[in-house]
């Protein structure tokens, strides 16, 4: 899924290129996890990065690494700063969101309630790259993948982590019997 596709992962999938330079990378947005196996048992792919956990029965999972979500402020919000920001006493502003069926909001939607924290939505917004955009233009607060948030950064949204800190594994899901030798050196650079 590219809503894993920030950090270590366009790293490991760019020295991967570098060195095999005749193999093709595809990266789509999948809506849900619910048809990731589908998809690997179809054909239509050999190797999935999604969030952690994920249903794949008969398929092999293997953990890459950890997202960890900031919270993102427009430029000019009235807010009393704290480095790192308390989720249980967050600002008062609406949140940009992303879709309830995202992964990442139900770890966050969890977090929030575990800390006591409530929130409004301002709105929801598909494309995730683009809620830093919202953030920065005052619509309102979010909650990103700590790249992402570094990137509202430069266009002047404050950033801070969050205590507790909230994050979310990612990794791969193969079908080891299916692996092409492109997608068997592919999982070989996870190792090495």
């Amino acid at each position: 899924s590219a809503h894993v596709a920030e950090g270590q992962v366009t790293e490991l999938i760019g020295a991967f290129r570098k060195q095999n330079p005749g193999v093709i990378a595809r990266l789509a947005d999948l809506r849900t996890s619910d048809v990731i196996a589908s998809l690997i048992r179809d054909g239509h792919c050999e190797i999935v990065f999604s969030h952690f956990p994920v249903a794949a029965p008969g398929l092999t999972t293997r953990t890459v690494g950890r997202h960890e979500y900031w919270l993102a402020v427009p430029p000019n919000a009235d807010v009393t700063w704290r480095n790192p920001f308390p989720l249980h006493d967050l600002p008062n502003l609406p949140v940009m969101g992303l879709p309830k069926e995202s992964s990442s909001r139900t770890v966050i939607e969890k977090a929030l309630q575990e800390s006591g924290s409530r929130t409004v939505i301002s709105a929801v917004v598909e494309q995730r790259e683009a809620v830093g955009s919202f953030v920065v233009e005052g619509v309102g607060m979010s909650f990103l993948e700590r790249t992402l948030a570094e990137r509202a950064a430069v266009g002047g949204a404050r950033i801070a982590p969050l205590e507790p800190p909230i994050t979310v594994e990612y990794g791969v899901i193969y079908d080891d019997a299916r692996l092409s030798p492109a997608g068997r050196a592919f999982l070989d650079t996870l190792t090495t």
